[in-house]
């Protein structure tokens, strides 16, 4: 299959790892050095095809928007494919994006940020023993509703500038109807979908493979790399490494490629490779991806990982966030994350009440469109 540059604002590589010498705060500076290196194909130590990035030329910078090459962060990384195929690692990492439907993306967090979130939400952990469904392990606890239980999650994990890029990129829905002999455009931005975190203890089962996009009734065509054009997820996951994971306690299985297949067709096992992170490290995955947790088969170690969905602004949410959060805490939030909790309008007319936005009515913001 051939390869398309899907985007050009997101230049990340699906399959990936991305290590900075000192994290970047916005997504302007996780974005800019991306554009920025070119490729020496290395034979990696742990088994996997590596990819050292050195700054200095322009490379696939060509066309990229100027705005975003102005950071002056300092960056070395390096970029693990997940693809087995060798064309499509040598394709680079625009088709890489387009054949995978995943990322792995080192530094996300800093080890300070980890412990202050696991101290937030460690107690609810604790007090949570009994299992709730029969599709995840009974060595398993998961607490949700985590937007509200930690506001540096909501911050970091959820909103972080370069996982807010992603999903401002590809679930953004722009819109053009007629009114009239007028030509409208509508934009519906992404809001959260669900928070979850799993503590995963020795000898837990493997999860069954599953896409995460099922509960909006997703049905799509295969298509190839190609065909595959921007608006055709309808939510994009992250999970962060609370603790480091590994194969043998139960890192998550994904299937590369997966997302470019018909709703209906099963998966299989034998594609799938392990999202293995160290501490701080994330995640991003397509939700029309295959994956599943795996079988811990340590004698005592805990896999600790904190999962974000984030949906398309005018579906609606996996967890119901306007029950999550207290008025009062959501009153404490910045308008931008309001918004992205869903109080916010959903252009042209999803979301009013008496015809105005929540967020005038909720919170007195006078300025919020109405989008009427």
């Amino acid at each position: 299959m051939e390869g398309l540059a899907i985007v050009d604002l997101l230049p990340l590589e699906i399959g990936a790892r991305l290590r900075f010498s000192s994290p970047p705060r916005s997504v302007q500076g996780w974005l800019l050095h991306y554009f920025r290196r070119t490729c020496a194909t290395t034979k990696s130590s742990r088994g996997f095809d590596e990819e050292r990035h050195v700054p200095g030329a322009r490379g696939a910078a060509d066309g990229f928007p100027d705005r975003y090459l102005t950071s002056q962060h300092p960056a070395k990384y390096i970029s693990r494919h997940f693809s087995r195929n060798q064309r499509r690692r040598a394709q680079g990492p625009r088709t890489a994006f387009s054949f995978d439907g995943g990322i792995v993306v080192r530094n996300y967090l800093t080890s300070e940020e980890l412990a202050q979130i696991e101290q937030e939400i460690r107690p609810h952990l604790d007090a949570n023993t009994e299992l709730v469904d029969e599709f995840l392990p009974k060595e398993t606890r998961r607490v949700t509703g985590l937007a509200e239980k930690s506001r540096l999650y909501l911050e970091r994990i959820c909103h972080h500038p370069l996982f807010s890029g992603v999903c401002d990129k590809l679930l953004t829905s722009t819109y053009q109807y007629w009114m009239g002999d007028s030509l409208k455009t509508s934009v519906s931005r992404p809001q959260l979908h669900a928070t979850t975190v799993f503590s995963i203890g020795p000898g837990a089962r493997p999860q069954d493979l599953h896409r995460d996009d099922i509960n909006h009734h997703t049905y799509r065509p295969a298509v190839t790399v190609a065909e595959y054009v921007p608006g055709r997820e309808t939510a994009i996951g992250c999970f962060v490494a609370g603790k480091k994971t590994s194969r043998a306690n139960g890192a998550t299985r994904f299937i590369p490629g997966s997302h470019l297949q018909s709703s209906l067709t099963p998966p299989v096992e034998a594609d799938a490779v392990y999202a293995e992170m160290e501490p701080g490290e994330a995640f991003f995955m397509f939700a029309s991806c295959y994956h599943g947790g795996s079988a811990n088969t340590t004698e005592d170690e805990e896999r600790l990982v904190y999962g974000t969905f984030v949906t398309k602004g005018y579906l609606r949410q996996e967890e119901n966030q306007y029950l999550v959060l207290p008025l009062e805490t959501v009153r404490q939030h910045p308008e931008e994350l309001q918004q992205f909790l869903g109080y916010g309008m959903s252009s042209p007319f999803l979301g009013w009440i008496d015809l105005k936005s929540p967020l005038k009515v909720l919170f007195g913001n006078e300025n919020a469109s109405d989008q009427f």
